[in-house]
Formats: C-alpha cells, structure tokens, sequence
C-alpha cells in the first residue's frame, strides 16, 4: 500500500472515529499501520483502544499523520515495535506527524525504531 498498510483515512468530508482496531505486521511506503490524511483544518479524527503493531513505512512505521490544522486525538492506544526505515530520510518509527494538531493521552510508545529522527514519535 502506499499510504496506510492497514488503515487509510481521509477525513476531508467529516470527523472520523476509530475504536477498539488492531493492526499487526503490516507495512506501506507511509503510515505501516494507519494513514491519517486530510486537507480541511475544521475535521477530526479520532483514534481509541487500538494497538499498532510490528509495521514498518519510510515514515510513521505505526501512525502517519498529515493534515493542514486538523486534529487528531490518540486515546488509550498502544503503539508497539514498528519501524520506519528504508528511505533517504526514515523518520517517526511510532508516529509521524506534520502539520495536525494532535493529542496524545494515556496511551502507550514503545520498542519502535527509525534509521534517522524520531524513534517514538517525529513532530
């Protein structure tokens, strides 16, 4: 996949909810496990009781977050041994995030990997 192995959201249209999903071993050139995409600053996104797991991307080997001024809300989420590598610039093994406001709470970053910024999390 190109953008989200397991999971592609573009949440141009209306604000998303994502509870209770469980991604493993997958992979894409972005967001291994979960894409979250939008263009309009007035949608958001919400992620819950997920868990990311063992995925790999150039970017964001768990989560990749883009959007102009969206929000996106991590909630109780376990984001765990995912990696970004293989490109020139591999970064946010966990998550990767550019241009979103996003909020992360009582959730769990660990064991991920990036060949260059960011092992956890990439802002």
């Amino acid at each position: 996949a190109r953008y989200g192995g397991g999971v592609s959201v573009s949440a141009d249209s209306m604000d998303t909810i994502i509870n209770r999903v469980h991604v493993l071993d997958s992979g894409a050139n972005w967001g291994g496990a979960m894409a979250l995409l939008a263009d309009s600053q007035y949608r958001y996104t919400t992620v819950q009781s997920s868990k990311f797991e063992g995925c790999t991307a150039m970017q964001g080997g768990g989560l990749y977050i883009m959007g102009a001024g969206n929000g996106v809300n991590i909630e109780f989420c376990e984001v765990l041994n995912n990696k970004a590598e293989g490109a020139l610039l591999s970064d946010g093994g966990g998550i990767w995030v550019m241009n979103a406001y996003t909020h992360i709470m009582a959730s769990s970053i660990g064991s991920n990997s990036a060949s260059d910024n960011g092992g956890g999390i990439n802002f």
